[in-house]
C-alpha cells in the first residue's frame, strides 16, 4: 500500500494497522514459571549441601569422612553449593557483567568438586587394583598437601582455559529482532561454540578419569563400595551434559539460559544423590545405633588405639570364649 510507511527496526505493526507500536526486551525473566521451578530446585540442591557439609563436620573425626578425604570432602560440599549460586546469573536481563562471568563461575566450582572426586577414584583404584606395597606409597601422595596441589592444578588449568575463552572470544549482549515478531530478544551470544566447548575439556578429563578408574573395581563384602557411587555420578554428569547439547540447539534462544541452568543444577544433584548423600545416611546410622564403622578400606588395617579397633575390641568381647578350667589348680577333696 502506498500510505503505509514501514516501521522502524525497534518497532512492530499489527496487520490493517497504521500505527507502529515500541516492541519490548525479551529475556528469561525472575517471574517466569520455568525459572521459578529451577529456583524450588537450586534451593533444595543448595540446602541438601549445606545439610551435608554439616553432617559431614559434625563428623569430621570419624573413619567415614576421613576415607573420603576429609577436608578434601568438605571442599568439594563447598563447591557443589557455589555451582548452585552460579546458576543464579542465568536469569534476568543480561548485562556484560553477568554474560562475562556464567561460565567461570560455574565452571570453575565445578572443577574444585570434580578434582576432589578424583582422588577419591585414583585412591579407590590405587587401593583395588594395585599391590600393597606400591598402594602404601601412592595413597600417602593421595592425601594431604598433595592432593591439595592436585586440586589446585586443575583449577589453575581450568581458570587458564576460561580466560582464554573470556580474552579471545568474549561473549556479548547482542538485541535480535528478527527472531521474534512483536519483540526484541535480549540474550548473551557465544562468541565461539568451539571456544565453549573446550572450557568443558579440564572437567571432561576429570569425569572421565574418574569413570575409567572405577566403573570395573570390585569392593570387599561388608565394606560400603566407593567405586558405585563414583561411577554412577560421572555417568549422570556425562549424560546430563551430553543431553544438553542438542537441547541447546534445539530449542529457542529465549530459553537456553533455563537449560544451562537445568543442566548445572541437575549435575550437582546427581553427585550428591550418588556419592555425598548416601554417605550422610551411614553416619545418621551409625551415630544412632553407636555401631562400629562399616568403612573400611581394603587395604587398610586399623591401627591400635584407633576408633575402628577401639570398636571391634569393644564388640570382639561377647564372643570372646570364657578362661578354661583345664589351667586351673584342682580343689582339695
Amino acid at each position: 500500500d502506498p500510505i503505509c510507511t514501514p516501521c522502524g527496526q525497534d518497532q512492530w505493526s499489527p496487520a490493517r494497522s497504521t500505527r507502529c507500536f515500541p516492541r519490548r526486551p525479551r529475556f528469561l525473566a525472575w517471574g517466569e514459571p520455568a525459572v521459578l521451578l529451577l529456583l524450588l530446585l537450586a534451593g533444595l540442591t543448595l540446602g541438601l549441601a549445606l545439610a551435608a557439609l554439616g553432617l559431614f563436620i559434625r563428623h569430621r573425626h570419624s573413619s567415614l569422612v576421613q576415607a573420603s578425604g576429609g577436608p578434601l570432602a568438605c571442599f568439594g560440599l563447598v563447591c557443589l553449593g557455589l555451582v548452585c549460586l552460579s546458576a543464579l546469573l542465568f536469569p534476568g536481563r543480561p548485562s556484560p557483567l553477568s554474560c562475562l562471568a556464567q561460565q567461570p563461575l560455574s565452571h570453575l566450582p565445578l572443577t574444585g568438586c570434580l578434582s576432589t572426586l578424583f582422588l577419591q577414584a585414583a585412591e579407590v583404584f590405587v587401593e583395588s587394583e594395585l599391590p600393597p606395597s606400591w598402594a602404601d606409597r601412592l595413597r600417602s601422595c593421595l592425601r594431604g598437601p598433595w592432593a591439595w596441589l592436585v586440586v589446585l592444578l586443575a583449577v589453575l588449568a581450568e581458570a587458564a582455559l576460561c580466560t582464554w575463552y573470556l580474552v579471545a572470544f568474549p561473549p556479548e549482549v547482542v538485541a535480535d529482532w528478527r527472531v521474534l515478531p512483536t519483540e526484541v530478544l535480549v540474550h548473551c551470544r557465544v562468541g565461539s561454540w568451539i571456544s565453549y566447548g573446550l572450557v568443558h575439556i579440564t572437567n571432561t578429563v576429570l569425569a572421565l578419569l574418574c569413570f575409567l578408574g572405577t566403573f570395573q573395581v570390585q569392593s570387599r563384602p561388608g565394606c560400603y563400595n566407593r567405586a558405585h557411587g563414583l561411577t554412577f555420578a560421572m555417568l549422570a554428569y556425562f549424560i546430563l551434559w551430553l543431553s544438553s547439547v542438542p537441547l541447546l540447539a534445539s530449542v529457542q534462544a529465549v530459553h537456553q539460559p533455563a537449560v544451562q541452568m537445568g543442566a548445572l543444577l541437575l549435575c550437582v544433584l546427581s553427585i550428591l544423590a550418588t556419592f555425598h548423600l548416601p554417605k550422610c545416611c551411614l553416619l545418621l546410622r551409625q551415630s544412632a545405633s553407636s555401631a562400629p564403622s562399616p568403612w573400611v578400606g581394603p587395604q587398610e588395617a586399623p591401627k591400635a588405639g584407633t576408633a575402628v579397633e577401639e570398636g571391634r575390641r569393644h564388640w570382639g568381647k561377647a564372643t570372646e570364649p570364657p578362661p578354661s578350667d583345664l589351667t586351673s589348680e584342682p580343689r582339695p577333696s
